[in-house]
C-alpha cells in the first residue's frame, strides 16, 4: 500500500552539469523508489493535452518513456491524450482495470517554483486544478512538472526550452527507476498491447 503520511520532494530539471543532472536523476528515481512498493505492479498515465501550449508535459513524457520502453503499461500519450472530458472516465476505468497497481499521473502545473521544477508526492493528480477545472483525480502517485505562475499558460510561452528539458528529464528518470531500482526490463516483446479503451499507442521504433 502507498504510505497514508503525506510525502513530497522537489526536483529540479534544467541543471546543465552532466553530474548535477546525473545525481538529480537518481535522487528522483530513488525517491520514487521510497514511496511505490516495490512489490507493486505501476502504471503511467501522461495527462494533458498535447494541442495545448505547455500542457504536454504529461503526453510528451509517456511519449519519450515508450520510445524506449514498453514493459510498463502506459496512458495518455500525444495519439490518444487523457485530457479535459475523458479524464473521469480514464480515473474510473484504469483503477477497475488495475485495481492491486499504483497508478502515476504526470501532469503540467502553475506555481511560484521555477519553471522546470518538479514534485513528486504519494497523493493523486488533480487534473485541471491550476486552471480552476474540476475533474476527478488520478492515481496513487503524482509528478507534476511546473511551467509558470500565470493561469492560461501566458507566462509559459516563454519557457519552451524549459519545458522540453523538463519532459526529457522525466521520461530519463522515470527509466532509471524502472531499469535501474525496479529491475524490471525496458520491454516485454509487447509494442501494441491495447486496452479496452482508447488503447496507448506507439509509432515504429
Amino acid at each position: 500500500m502507498i504510505e497514508e503520511k503525506l510525502l513530497t520532494e522537489s526536483f529540479f530539471s534544467q541543471r546543465t552539469s552532466k553530474i548535477k543532472r546525473f545525481v538529480e536523476v537518481h535522487r528522483f528515481a530513488r525517491f520514487l523508489n521510497k514511496i511505490v512498493p516495490k512489490e507493486k505492479k505501476i502504471v503511467l498515465v501522461g495527462i494533458g493535452d498535447p494541442e495545448v501550449h505547455a500542457d504536454y508535459v504529461g503526453p510528451n513524457s509517456i511519449a519519450l518513456i515508450q520510445y524506449f520502453m514498453d514493459s510498463v503499461p502506459m496512458y495518455g500519450n500525444i495519439l490518444f491524450p487523457v485530457k479535459g472530458g475523458n479524464t473521469n472516465e480514464y480515473a474510473k476505468k484504469l483503477r477497475e482495470k488495475y485495481p492491486d497497481s499504483v497508478i502515476i499521473g504526470i501532469d503540467a502545473t502553475i506555481g511560484k517554483a521555477e519553471t522546470g521544477t518538479i514534485i513528486i508526492s504519494n497523493r493523486p493528480v488533480n487534473p485541471g486544478s491550476g486552471m480552476n477545472l474540476h475533474y476527478d483525480p488520478m492515481g496513487d502517485v503524482s509528478i507534476l512538472g511546473i511551467i509558470g505562475e500565470s493561469q492560461g499558460l501566458v507566462l509559459a510561452k516563454k519557457n519552451d526550452e524549459a519545458i522540453d528539458r523538463m519532459t526529457e528529464f522525466i521520461a530519463e528518470a522515470i527509466i532509471c527507476w524502472v531499469t535501474n531500482y525496479r529491475h524490471q526490463a525496458l520491454t516485454d516483446g509487447n509494442f501494441f498491447e491495447k486496452a479496452p479503451f482508447a488503447p496507448t499507442a506507439r509509432k515504429d521504433k
